[in-house]
């Protein structure tokens, strides 16, 4: 720990059994029932990525945004807690760009990188003897029109908040597609559920330079009394639903 001096970035998982650290270099894992840390084996295994993103705890894999020392790239990694802190059971996804931050709400992750681009992924945790993730990528989507400098974003969340009374909740393991700040967004989905009780996703808001832009689905779903198979509402079987234009309802958060 001291030679990874000072720490960056600190998360406690859901169950507040385990602190997931990033100082200088890689991660570490402290397990507060029994006091002990859980480090990579060696000082090279360490320092092969440095954490610039953030870190996120979801089930029982941590996620950090990070830069390869390495080859150089950037990437988003995870690590299970249940396993030794060891690359070859790490999961890695490769950005374009620095991951500058992410968020996670139910099985969604959201990933802003220094190009301006919010990825929108799902994970699905495959279980078995080596538990590991699948990441899905739905759309990218661009913030140029709102953000005049990525270092400017302060934070990104998915949130089931919205500012009106909605519609039963649809099922949002969606696909972007942005056209523009200034213009409709539009996401797919595979088709409308019953609502369950579970809290989806509803609204996207994204903190930039402390004002709050809002992006939330258009609960009036103008497409709801057109057949899903009619291909003026599909794209490849996904069905088309209508988001609000991004608004600014704060000013300084």
């Amino acid at each position: 720990m001291a030679t990874n001096w000072p720490l960056r970035y600190t998360v406690v998982d859901a169950d507040a059994e385990y602190i997931a650290v990033a100082g200088r270099y890689g991660i570490a894992f402290y397990h507060i029932a029994v006091r002990k840390w859980k480090t990579f084996s060696n000082d090279t295994a360490e320092q092969l990525f440095v954490v610039t993103g953030g870190l996120l705890w979801w089930r029982d894999f941590v996620i950090c945004g990070c830069s390869n020392t390495k080859t150089k790239t950037h990437e988003v990694r995870f690590y299970s807690k249940t396993r030794a802190l060891d690359h070859s059971s790490a999961v890695v996804w490769k950005s374009e760009a620095p991951v500058i931050t992410m968020n996670a709400f139910q099985n969604m992750l959201i990933i802003f990188s220094a190009d301006s681009r919010l990825t929108l992924c799902e994970m699905d945790r495959k279980a078995g003897d080596v538990p590991t993730i699948v990441i899905n990528v739905l759309q990218i989507i661009s913030t140029e029109n709102i953000c005049p400098h990525p270092y400017c974003v302060v934070s990104v969340d998915l949130t089931p908040v919205r500012t009106e009374t909605g519609r039963p909740f649809f099922d949002w393991l969606a696909v972007w597609n942005t056209i523009g700040a200034a213009k409709e967004i539009m996401i797919l989905i595979s088709g409308q559920k019953k609502h369950t009780g579970i809290r989806e996703a509803e609204s996207l808001l994204i903190n930039v330079s402390g004002r709050l832009w809002i992006i939330q689905r258009d609960s009036s779903d103008p497409y709801k009394d057109v057949p899903a198979d009619e291909s003026v509402v599909t794209v490849k079987n996904k069905r088309l639903v209508a988001l609000y234009t991004p608004v600014l309802p704060l000013l300084s958060v």
